[in-house]
């Protein structure tokens, strides 16, 4: 009896077991869960590097028209159009960082590509006194503003929008700024918003873009990686700028190329 129930056990026991033929199919149906699992994740892992690789490159590329457009577009505010009156005007800001050759004009695109840009930055001071004033060439005049013209200093240049020629800072003691016209006589409006004037040298460069103030001692500046080119064309009947910039980006193994294009029309030309 105790033998018959032994038995009976071990016959139990054999049949929850597995065979080989059940343990290869299982094995079987596990690597092809398997394989199409990697072969997913290898599918998604790619994607997402042309994805990013790709959003990386355009990212940069328009890091690049955020910053030339503010000074692209407020190119030549307050100052000469034509070339020899412009540089009439600068001439004490010409030396071996800002060559006239360079700068003739306001907006510059030299044979190697390189943007060169003279613009007016806003202050948010306006002109209160004395009022609608004429300045005349060499002529210098003790001006007051609303407020202390912080970062401003004697030799940097000032342009009002409703000016015609650049102004040499002489003074600065508080609230009042000495300037010196050194171009053509000028009208000035009350109210008008004082703007600093900037110079901007914009250029490639071993994969990193660059704007610079190339003047000494201006400091700051702006340095992008991932830019391969830049490139721009100014179409002086229409007077628009149409810049183009190429990016990349790299995202693993990938690496992926992005062009973007900008027009702006540069309305003080």
């Amino acid at each position: 009896m105790a033998f018959s129930r032994l038995h009976s056990s071990f016959s139990q026991t054999g049949r929850k077991a597995f065979s080989l033929t059940e343990l290869l199919v299982t094995l079987l149906v596990t690597g092809i869960i398997m394989g199409a699992v990697l072969g997913a994740m290898t599918l998604f892992l790619s994607n997402f590097q042309f994805i990013s690789s790709g959003v990386s490159a355009r990212q940069r590329a328009e890091m690049v028209l955020s910053v030339l457009a503010k000074p692209i577009q407020h190119a030549g505010l307050g100052m000469p159009v034509t070339s020899d009156d412009f540089q009439t005007a600068f001439d004490q800001v010409y030396s071996a960082g800002v060559a006239a050759h360079e700068y003739p004009s306001a907006l510059h695109i030299n044979n190697s590509g390189e943007l060169h840009v003279v613009y007016g930055e806003p202050t948010g001071l306006s002109l209160l006194s004395p009022g609608d004033l004429e300045v005349g060439s060499l002529e210098q005049v003790s001006i007051q503003l609303n407020g202390s013209p912080q970062g401003i200093a004697v030799n940097d240049w000032v342009v009002f929008p409703t000016g015609t020629s650049p102004l040499l800072v002489k003074t600065v003691s508080g609230n009042s700024m000495t300037i010196e016209n050194r171009g053509d006589p000028t009208s000035i409006s009350r109210l008008d918003e004082l703007h600093r004037v900037r110079f901007l040298r914009g250029f490639c460069e071993d994969g990193v873009f660059h704007a610079i103030d190339p003047r000494a001692g201006a400091g700051g500046g702006v340095s992008i990686e991932g830019i391969s080119d830049l490139s721009a064309v100014f179409f002086e009947d229409e007077r628009v700028i149409r810049v183009t910039i190429v990016g990349y980006g790299k995202e693993g193994s990938r690496e992926d190329v992005e062009e973007i294009n900008a027009s702006w029309r540069v309305k003080n030309l």
